[in-house]
This record gives C-alpha cells, sequence and structure tokens, in this order.
C-alpha cells in the first residue's frame, strides 16, 4: 500500500471526524492565542468549550482552567473522573462576573483574553448582545467594526473579555464551592431515612436577597418545617442544592405558583439566572 494513499485515507479520516464537530463549536482559534470561545446553553449558564486529548483527565483538564473538577461534571452530566475520553467536547463553566464588558485600563489587556461568540442559526444582533451577554448592541459593534446589525450564521463575534487561563483562575473555588455546607445538608437530608416520608413537589422558584447573603443557601417553603432540609434540583441544568428552610412563604407576598423562595446563593447552584425558574423539590414531612 502505497504512502501516498495511507496519507490520503488519514487526511479523509480527519475530515469527517472534524466535520462531525463543526456544529458543536467554531474552529479552535489557533491564529489568535490570546483568544478563546465562549457559548451560551438556554438557560444562560455560559461556558467555555474544550477538546479532550489523548492523556488528558477530568482533574487535569478543570485544573489547566483553573475550575474545580465537580464543577465541570455539573456543566456535563453523566461526565465522571472515569469516563473522560479523547476526542469529545466539554463544558468548562464560566461564571458571570468574569465576563468583562468594558476594558478600563490598558494595562488589563495584559491579564485578558477575547472571548469570540459563534452566531447561530436565527440570533439577532440585538438577541446576542442583550439576552446572551446583557451588554450594548453599539459595544458589539465596536469590537466587531460592524456598520449595522447585518450578522450571519457562524460569524465570530468578539463579545468580551474573561482572564487569561495562564494568569489565574476563571471560576474561583472559594466563590462556586457549595462542598462544605452542602455535604452537611445532604447528610442530614438523607439520614431522614424512610421513617420520614419524602414529598415531591415541581413549580416555580424565585429569589429573594432578604433571606440570605450572598453565600447563604437559605430558603423558604409553604409546608416544610422551618429549620428542615429541603433538596432543590433544576431540570434544565442538572444542578441540585439541600438547602435549609427559614420559615414558611408569606401568603401575601407571592402568587401560589411559587413553591420556594431561595437565597442569591441557591439560585447560582442551581443555575437560575431568571428572577423566576423551573424547579422540583423533595423535603421530608
Amino acid at each position: 500500500m502505497s504512502k501516498l494513499y495511507i496519507l490520503g485515507i488519514f487526511l479523509f479520516t480527519n475530515f469527517i471526524l472534524l466535520a462531525q464537530v463543526e456544529e458543536m463549536v467554531a474552529p479552535p482559534l489557533a491564529a489568535k492565542p490570546d483568544s478563546t470561545i465562549i457559548d451560551v446553553m438556554p438557560n444562560g449558564n455560559k461556558f467555555v468549550p474544550h477538546f479532550t486529548l489523548e492523556g488528558e483527565d477530568l482533574v487535569s483538564i478543570a485544573t489547566s482552567y483553573g475550575v474545580p473538577y465537580w464543577a465541570v461534571e455539573k456543566f456535563n452530566p453523566g461526565l465522571t473522573e472515569q469516563n473522560v475520553t479523547p476526542g469529545v467536547w466539554i463544558k468548562i463553566p464560566l461564571q458571570k462576573h468574569r465576563v468583562y464588558k468594558y476594558i478600563t485600563e490598558l494595562s488589563a489587556l495584559d491579564t485578558l483574553q477575547k472571548v469570540y461568540y459563534k452566531v447561530k442559526k436565527g440570533e439577532t444582533l440585538y438577541g446576542i448582545a442583550k439576552r446572551n451577554f446583557e451588554t450594548e448592541i453599539h459595544l458589539i459593534q465596536a469590537y466587531n467594526y460592524l456598520e449595522n446589525n447585518e450578522i450571519s450564521v457562524g460569524q465570530l463575534l468578539h463579545v468580551a473579555y474573561i482572564p487569561r487561563f495562564d494568569w489565574g483562575p476563571i471560576l474561583s473555588f472559594e466563590e462556586y464551592d457549595p462542598i462544605v455546607e452542602d455535604e452537611t445538608l445532604q447528610n442530614e437530608f438523607v439520614a431522614k431515612g424512610p421513617d420520614h416520608k419524602l414529598l415531591d413537589e415541581r413549580g416555580a422558584a424565585t429569589i429573594s436577597a432578604k433571606i440570605g447573603d450572598d453565600a447563604s443557601l437559605f430558603a423558604l417553603h409553604r409546608t416544610a418545617a422551618k429549620g428542615s432540609v429541603i433538596k432543590i434540583s433544576n431540570p434544565d441544568t442538572g444542578f441540585t442544592v439541600h438547602t435549609r428552610v427559614l420559615g414558611k412563604i408569606p401568603p401575601t407576598q407571592y402568587q401560589k405558583h411559587i413553591k420556594v423562595v431561595v437565597s442569591p446563593k441557591v439560585a447560582e447552584l442551581l443555575g437560575g439566572i431568571n428572577k423566576e425558574f423551573f424547579v422540583t423539590l423533595q423535603y421530608h414531612k
């Protein structure tokens, strides 16, 4: 078999592999080492796509981005330390406050990299600016030298900046880690066992800053006992949080479709980006 024939098979095989992942993310920005791609989940959570290579595992990938490995697991349902294989795309979570829309000092560019977003079918410049990145249209126009609002599917738009991966983590462990408090609450929830009736609910959750500071895991519920632990899950993200019930939902302050009122930290860990979002609940009676 000739070397030319073998080379042809190799190139054709790689072309097929590239075609299969083309729809998932834009091609790597190999010519732009100071840039990266960002994408947005339907629930609004932002992530950096990473293509796994031979020899990588979940911990090494997470460490290279400065992200806790369990946070990567949460963004990729079914992904574990044992089943990471080469040649797949995984989502690296990116916290909202790590996305910088404005650069106030030129010296900051040394620690930042440009973020590009790949335009999807049916998207408009207005929707990308307002819904995806909560920024101004004119800012994206300026970043990309656009004379109007016309964009095309597959176009790469410079939308913001994020910290360079070699200048520190894009996601601080201390800022995102619910393990210490959450494990204690989870163990308390499980310890109830069969002696207590487990109730299931589903409906809307809403956020209130009045029931805890930015780092508190607290909730209000209509019937769950004060001081008990309630399990809240967001089906859209696959995230689950165990949290303490501070008391009853005031009957005159919230509409009946609101099943639980949560602190900002609970909403963040559930991936809730709107004032109201759908959740499932479990609690003991």
